[in-house]
């Protein structure tokens, strides 16, 4: 993957695009009632996405990868698994972004992208699912 160095390089955060584009836990479509929209919107990251297990993972909205207009908060990736005793990669982890975030674009598209980040300020972002938020 190519990563662009958006920061000094004494702070070593980077920006990549190499992640699947994120799904929709409950909706077919890209576009979102929010009329219908029970609670938050799920956010599923793809199996596929190579994130470790040490990095965390949020969802985005906006067009700009690198400022996105909203970000929503970190949450860990791996999981502990008591069977094995061993911290395993989440399987079906998912996200959220809340109903009243994505009541700021009613009648607009949005880009939603998911990011994960290391210890060391590294960020991903996977490439963007275009959603259409409608009243």
């Amino acid at each position: 993957s190519t990563a662009i160095n958006l920061w000094p390089d004494s702070t070593r955060k980077r920006l990549a695009m190499t992640h699947p584009v994120p799904g929709l836990k409950d909706l077919a479509t890209n576009v979102v009632l929010l009329s219908k929209l029970k609670g938050a919107l799920a956010i599923s990251i793809p199996n596929s996405a190579d994130i470790q297990l040490e990095h965390n993972v949020r969802a985005i909205l906006g067009d700009d990868a690198e400022k996105p207009d909203w970000t929503g908060p970190y949450a860990q990736f791996a999981r502990w698994n008591e069977e094995s005793g061993e911290v395993e990669r989440a399987q079906d982890f998912s996200t959220d972004v809340s109903k009243d975030e994505l009541g700021k674009w009613v009648n607009k598209f949005v880009q939603l992208r998911y990011q994960s980040c290391n210890e060391s300020g590294d960020v991903t972002s996977s490439y963007p699912l275009e959603l259409r938020i409608e009243p």
